[in-house]
C-alpha cells in the first residue's frame, strides 16, 4: 500500500464496484466492525480508524484532523444508511465513534458520494502538491495572441464587420405555430377584471340629466325668480268618501 493511497476515494471505488469489504484482526478475519482493525477493501487493507482527506460537511475550511472523516466513520454511515437516527448512534457509540462520526444530517450526503454521485473532488481536500483537476484536462488557453513574425502582416486580427452579419429570418413553420397559440390564447381573469368587465361604462346620459337639474336648481335660487308651486296630491281618503255618496 502506497503512502498516497487515499482511503476514502479506495472505498468509494469498492462501493461503486460493489465489491465486499471485510475486517480482520491480529486472529484473522472477524464478523464485526467493533472487533475488527482494519477494513479490508480489495486489494487493499486499511486500520479502520485510518485517516482520510474527506473534509466533514459541516467544515468549510479545513484545518486540522478533527476536520475530517476516519475510514471507519465513512463505512458506518454508508453501511447504516437506513438506519433510524436512534439506531445509528447507537451503533456508532458502540463502535467507538462517541465523536466523530457522521452526523444524522451529513449521512445523506455522505452516502451519496460514496455511491458514486457526484465529482470525486467535490469532498477531498487535496494533498499538498495535488489539484483537484482530473486527468487530461487541456491545459488552459491564453488571452494574449503571440504577435505574428512575418514580415508584412498585420498585428491585429480581422474582425468581421458588423454590416456582414446574417439578418435572422424566421422559419415560416415556427410563425405558423405562434400564430395559432395566439389565436387560441385565453385571456387569464381575475376577481377584479371579473367585476370590471369587458364592455365599456358610459355614463353620459347620467352626466347630462344630473347636469340639466343642476341648472335648474341654480335658476330657482337666483333672486327673483318665480317660485315653483308645487303640484297637489288629490287626498285619497276624500275620493273615496265621495264615492260612496
Amino acid at each position: 500500500m502506497t503512502s498516497t493511497l487515499e482511503p476514502a476515494l479506495t472505498l468509494r471505488q469498492a462501493i461503486k464496484a460493489k465489491q465486499s469489504i471485510t475486517y480482520t484482526n491480529s486472529d484473522g478475519p472477524c464478523s464485526s466492525l467493533s472487533s475488527a482493525t482494519h477494513l479490508v477493501i480489495p486489494p487493499h487493507t486499511f486500520p479502520k480508524s485510518a485517516p482520510t482527506r474527506f473534509r466533514r460537511v459541516d467544515v468549510t475550511a479545513a484545518t486540522g484532523p478533527q476536520d475530517f472523516y476516519t475510514l471507519d466513520a465513512l463505512y458506518l454511515a454508508w453501511s447504516l444508511q437506513h438506519a433510524s437516527a436512534a439506531d445509528y448512534t447507537r451503533q456508532a457509540r458502540e463502535n467507538g465513534l462517541n465523536i466523530g462520526f457522521v452526523s444524522v444530517a451529513a449521512r445523506k450526503k455522505v452516502v451519496d458520494w460514496l455511491e458514486g454521485k457526484g465529482s470525486e473532488s467535490d469532498m477531498i481536500v487535496p494533498a499538498a502538491g495535488e489539484t483537484t483537476t482530473p486527468p487530461g484536462t487541456p491545459p488552459p488557453r491564453s488571452s494574449n495572441l503571440a504577435p505574428s513574425s512575418s514580415p508584412g502582416k498585420s498585428k491585429t486580427l480581422d474582425m468581421p464587420s458588423s454590416s456582414n452579419k446574417r439578418r435572422y429570418v424566421a422559419d415560416s413553420h415556427d410563425l405558423d405555430v405562434v400564430k395559432k397559440i395566439r389565436q387560441n390564447e385565453i385571456e387569464l381573469r381575475d376577481r377584479s377584471s371579473v367585476l370590471r368587465g369587458t364592455k365599456p361604462n358610459n355614463f353620459t346620459s347620467i352626466k347630462t340629466a344630473y347636469a340639466e337639474k343642476l341648472k335648474k336648481m341654480r335658476e330657482a335660487s337666483k333672486p327673483g325668480a318665480p317660485a315653483s308651486i308645487p303640484a297637489q296630491t288629490p287626498d285619497l281618503k276624500m275620493q273615496a268618501r265621495k264615492a260612496r255618496t
